[in-house]
């Protein structure tokens, strides 16, 4: 279950935060045995409880997502770039060219 407030900032219709699909999705229990296949597929199961990490690919240019004006999660880009995965540089911030950042250097796109 969700806490109350875990989605107040969501702006997707609804408040769904994440859609998830699941497309063929196989349940294979190993604690059923001695029983035949032909019985075991008349089992019914269910999950009760589902948890999905996610992060955002940002290039090493951001620390968190947030949503756009469409409601689609994008990077909080810094270091002057720029796109939904903080894959370019700002406009007139291409004096130098876009890199990843890494740990020893943060890649910043500097001003023409």
């Amino acid at each position: 279950t969700l806490d109350d407030n875990a989605l107040s900032d969501d702006p997707s219709p609804g408040g769904a935060a994440v859609a998830l699909g699941l497309v063929n999705a196989t349940v294979r229990p190993a604690s059923i045995t001695g029983i035949s296949d032909q019985i075991r597929e008349r089992y019914f199961y269910s999950m009760a409880d589902l948890a999905v990490g996610g992060r955002c690919k940002c290039n090493g240019h951001a620390s968190r997502c947030v949503y756009d004006k469409l409601g689609k999660m994008v990077c909080d880009c810094k270091h002057n770039t720029a796109g939904a995965d903080c894959e370019k540089c700002k406009p007139y911030f291409a004096d130098r060219p876009w890199g990843r950042a890494t740990s020893e250097d943060a890649h910043q796109c500097m001003r023409e």
